[in-house]
């Protein structure tokens, strides 16, 4: 599966952390019929062959894979050698559309990068558009970019929706998902246009990141 920059897909990830969870939340989730569904291996505490074994056995289809280190919102520590070798096993199983990747990790073993995500999270205080582009800027110029903002207030949204603009006009091409987040940014969730962000993170068994708005919820009010 290959993003369009032309239209808004809806997703769900599922935060779990042991095989019994990972099989309900991603029922569960299969059962919103989302546009995607992103499977966070970093909640994940059984191993990478009964997470792959579970995700091949239920009906997910569209799916993303994700391995974030501690500074970028996972919950737990890992090291870029651990990261890289489930990433490389996820890529190799078949199973996924596409893969979420740190831009600190070497992913040049991938054929196809129209199937990354490079991401890039800020957890802490807003920093400003200027400092933000640059922050993403510095990314590897393939797949799909992504950035994730904390926002404060409705100063700051609006400086991220002039980044979104800069964005477009730099990459006018690239598929990018931007995404403010926060209380103050739930706007930017819900009219992902704004921010002209291919992708908008929704929330079903449980949020991965501050912000997010519960799918049946967002469904409602795009109504």
């Amino acid at each position: 599966m290959i993003l369009d920059k032309n239209k808004t897909y809806l997703c769900i990830p599922v935060c779990a952390e042991t095989t019994k969870e990972l099989k309900k939340a991603l029922d569960h989730a299969v059962s919103k019929a989302p546009d995607l569904i992103e499977l966070r291996y970093d909640y994940f505490k059984d191993g990478i062959d009964p997470f792959l074994n579970t995700v091949y056995e239920s009906e997910a289809k569209n799916l993303i894979f994700t391995f974030r280190s501690k500074d970028q919102g996972s919950p737990f520590d890992s090291s870029g050698e651990e990261r890289l070798k489930a990433i490389k096993r996820a890529d190799r199983s078949g199973l996924f559309d596409l893969l979420d990747v740190e831009d600190s990790l070497d992913m040049e073993m991938l054929v196809d990068t129209n199937r990354l995500i490079r991401s890039f999270h800020d957890f802490g205080p807003y920093k400003g558009k200027e400092k933000n582009k640059q922050r993403l800027l510095n990314l590897k110029e393939d797949g799909v970019l992504k950035g994730a903002f904390n926002v404060d207030n409705a100063y700051e949204f609006n400086d991220m929706v002039g980044l979104a603009s800069e964005l477009r006009r730099i990459f006018p091409e690239r598929v990018f998902i931007l995404i403010a987040m926060g209380e103050a940014g739930k706007q930017g969730r819900l009219f992902p246009e704004m921010l002209g962000s291919s992708v908008t993170f929704v929330s079903d068994v449980r949020a991965s990141a501050p912000g997010q708005i519960d799918i049946d919820t967002w469904r409602k009010l795009r109504r």
